[in-house]
């Protein structure tokens, strides 16, 4: 009779169920050879049809196991929407499916995967140790490199995020401290890379003061919103800076901080050693982090 519904029934090929020959006792049937081999054949089939808890048999096809370690050979999709496929397709998204794939591409920023066409979801990384969920960035997910996703009820979550590129940051403006100077002519090699609940910057950035410098320079627009305090408010991270002036014949130590004010976020540099500068050519360089919500 075979296994249905994790069920295996017996048979003599006559009668079904667990009283299969007192239904021949019943019927007067005398003992038949034919059905007791068809009846232990049955029993051999369904015994050989299962694991052994020794380990002495294997699977000989995919379980639907769908809970853990299931695996998916590739994905498809593009600009870093994934469409996915699992051969033993759950009849909808559930809190614990987890499953391996290989990307067909690297994604470019956040990212969503569509598994058995049961609805787009998106994929998240977590950024802090409180489990603050952020969309991936590019390069989290790799063309050709093992991910794994944990459906947490809401969103996948990335596993194993790809290790951590730097990415291009062009600020949306620069400026001078107390409004009285302008850093016009900019030109910028400035980079960030998020890794959990910081951002890292590193560049440089080299332009022309104009007017009165008081001791300060103010690159507006981070890449990632920080951390945010009350209206005027500093978020210090410990920036450091090097700044040349006047085509490299001075050079200055200086630190700055992200500031927040009136919803807007932005790096503020000072120096430490002189409060104004002349007009003149200025590079700056910087290294540093500061705290994403």
């Amino acid at each position: 009779m075979g296994w249905a519904g994790g069920v295996f029934s017996r048979t003599n090929g006559t009668y079904t169920g667990a009283n299969v020959w007192a239904s021949d006792e019943g019927a007067g049937v005398d003992i038949e050879s034919v059905r007791h081999d068809t009846h232990d054949k049955d029993l051999a089939d369904g015994i050989n049809a299962c694991l052994t808890k020794d380990g002495s048999n294997s699977p000989s096809a995919h379980l639907s196991w769908l809970s853990t370690h299931l695996s998916i050979n590739s994905v498809t999709g593009s600009s870093s929407n994934y469409t996915a496929s699992l051969a033993q397709a759950p009849a909808a998204y559930f809190t614990g499916l987890n499953f391996k794939f290989i990307p067909n591409h690297t994604n470019t920023g956040a990212s969503t995967i569509n598994v058995n066409s049961l609805g787009a979801k998106d994929i998240k990384y977590i950024t802090s140790a409180t489990g603050t969920k952020s969309d991936t960035s590019a390069g989290h997910i790799v063309q050709g490199y093992p991910t794994e996703l944990y459906y947490d009820g809401t969103d996948f979550i990335l596993v194993n995020p790809h290790a951590p590129v730097w990415h291009t940051w062009t600020p949306t403006g620069y400026s001078g401290f107390s409004g009285v100077t302008s850093w016009t002519s900019v030109t910028a090699n400035l980079q960030y890379m998020p890794i959990g609940s910081m951002c890292f910057l590193r560049g440089d950035a080299s332009g022309t003061l104009a007017g009165y410098f008081p001791g300060g320079v103010i690159i507006e627009g981070l890449p990632i919103t920080p951390v945010g305090e009350s209206t005027g408010g500093g978020v210090h991270n410990g920036i450091a800076a090097t700044t040349r002036f006047a085509g490299g014949s001075i050079d200055y130590f200086c630190g700055g901080f992200v500031r927040t004010n009136s919803g807007s976020h932005d790096l503020q540099l000072r120096l430490s050693d002189v409060s104004a500068v002349a007009d003149g050519a200025m590079t700056v360089g910087f290294f540093g982090g500061y705290r994403i919500a």
